[in-house]
C-alpha cells in the first residue's frame, strides 16, 4: 500500500514511484497518468517530457521500448525521475532546466507537457508546478518555442483541467497556430481532466 506523507512511494501504471515532498503525486493528481497513457498510445520513437515530476510519462514511454528524455525546473523532480528510472530498471535521461533550455539542438517526435494550468500567483515548488500566473506566461513561451523542438509531423501532448485555465490554454494554441483534439480524458466530480494533442 502507498505511504503518503512528506515523501511517499506509490505504485502507478505498474511503476514504482518515489515521490519527494516538493513533487506532485500522480496517485493523487492524475493528469500525469493521463499524459503517460496518451504518450504510450501515440506514434513516434522519441519523447521529451517537460515538467516531468516523478518521471511517470517518460518512464511509461521508455517501458514501451522507445527513447525518453525528461526535464524539470525543480531539482527534486529531476532526482525523483532519476531514482524512479533505477527503481524500475528503465533507461530515462532526466535533466534540470527551464523549459527547452536543456534540450537545445534536439528535435523529438512527441513532446509531453503537464503545465502549471492555474492562473494564479506562484509560491514554492509545488505551487510553481500548479500555477503559471495571470495570462499563462510560461505556457505562452512554451508554445512559441515548441516548433523548434518538434520533428516534421511531430505532435505535442498537453494536460489540462476544466478547473484550471483550459479555455485560456486553448486560446493560446489557436494564437500560436496549432490545431488541437482531445485524446484522453477523465471525469472527477465537477472536474474534467484532459490531454490535448497539438499539431500544425
Amino acid at each position: 500500500m502507498a505511504r503518503r506523507g512528506p515523501q511517499s512511494v506509490e505504485r502507478v501504471l505498474g511503476l514504482s514511484l518515489w515521490v519527494p515532498e516538493s513533487v506532485l503525486n500522480p496517485a493523487l493528481l492524475p493528469t500525469g497518468v493521463l499524459l503517460a497513457e496518451a504518450a504510450v498510445a501515440a506514434p513516434g520513437q522519441t519523447l521529451l517530457d517537460l515538467g516531468c515530476g516523478t518521471g511517470i510519462v517518460g518512464l511509461a514511454f521508455a517501458r514501451s521500448g522507445r527513447e525518453a528524455v525528461s526535464s524539470d525546473l525543480n531539482p527534486a523532480a529531476v532526482r525523483a525521475a532519476q531514482v524512479n528510472a533505477m527503481l524500475n530498471d528503465l533507461a530515462l535521461v532526466a535533466r534540470g532546466g527551464d523549459l527547452f533550455e536543456p534540450h537545445r539542438g534536439r528535435r523529438f517526435d512527441l513532446i509531453a507537457f503537464n503545465p502549471p494550468f492555474f492562473e494564479r500567483d506562484q509560491g514554492g515548488p509545488l505551487q510553481m508546478a500548479l500555477a503559471d500566473g495571470p495570462g499563462l506566461p510560461l505556457f505562452g513561451r512554451f508554445l512559441r518555442e515548441l516548433p523548434e523542438y518538434l520533428n516534421s509531423g511531430g505532435r505535442a501532448l498537453i494536460a489540462g483541467s476544466t478547473n484550471g485555465a483550459l479555455g485560456s490554454m486553448r486560446a493560446h494554441y489557436q494564437a500560436a497556430g496549432f490545431r488541437h483534439r482531445v485524446v484522453r480524458w477523465s471525469e472527477r466530480l465537477a472536474e474534467r481532466l484532459v490531454v490535448d494533442e497539438l499539431t500544425r
